[in-house]
């Protein structure tokens, strides 16, 4: 699989599910996970992935004063996004599609910078 993760994938009509599983260790024992339900629609199936992942941010000049928070100080924030995503081709070798994923994120307000399509390829096993 090219992104690096495993997912579970299943047809029942014309949706398909995804999750992602076999979660990093850090995230096993928490409340994590990366989900898309789609729909067929022609030629595709489409719809939306749905995360809850930490993200890391240090603290800023603003929140010295607004909170008292030493500069620099390490901070988690449990993120929740929706992004497109399509599935373009499923047979038994190969699942294509793209998904749209953002080019920055503020871990901070939790919030996608500006977004852009792009591609994946799954390899069942």
């Amino acid at each position: 699989m090219l992104s690096g993760r495993d997912y579970k994938l299943r047809v029942d009509g014309d949706y398909v599910y995804t999750e992602w599983v076999n979660l990093p260790t850090q995230l096993q024992t928490t409340t994590a996970f990366m989900r898309s339900e789609l729909k067929k629609d022609e030629d595709k199936w489409v719809g939306k992935m749905r995360t809850y992942l930490p993200y890391g941010f240090k603290s800023s000049y603003a929140d010295f004063w607004t909170t008292g928070q030493r500069i620099g100080t390490e901070n988690v924030n449990w993120c929740t996004v929706e992004a497109q995503f399509e599935i373009d081709k499923i047979t038994e070798t190969r699942i294509e599609g793209r998904s749209l994923n953002p080019k920055s994120f503020d871990a901070k307000k939790c919030r996608p910078g500006k977004l852009e399509w792009k591609s994946f390829t799954w390899i069942p096993k």
